[in-house]
């Protein structure tokens, strides 16, 4: 998987981009979830309601980044949805 295919599956997860490139969204609770592009991979990311700091939830390859047949994203360890 690209950059700008991944960028288009998360804009219809409801992610934003963000001044830096990488893609934000929060979630009810104030919580931010980000995918943070770097130059062959992605970080996803969490912060906490009023907090400063982003903490990773799991990294991928973008190679190795997979569409799942329940339309969820796998992130390295992790598999992220639309809600």
């Amino acid at each position: 998987m690209n950059k700008d295919e991944l960028r288009s599956i998360l804009v219809e997860f409801g992610y934003k981009p963000d001044r830096f490139g990488h893609m934000q969204k929060e979630l009810f609770d104030g919580i931010k979830l980000r995918i943070k592009f770097q130059a062959i991979s992605v970080r996803y990311e969490w912060k906490p309601k009023g907090g400063s700091l982003w903490y990773l939830r799991s990294s991928a390859y973008l190679k190795s980044i997979e569409l799942l047949d329940d339309d969820r994203l796998k992130i390295g360890n992790r598999a992220i949805g639309k809600g």
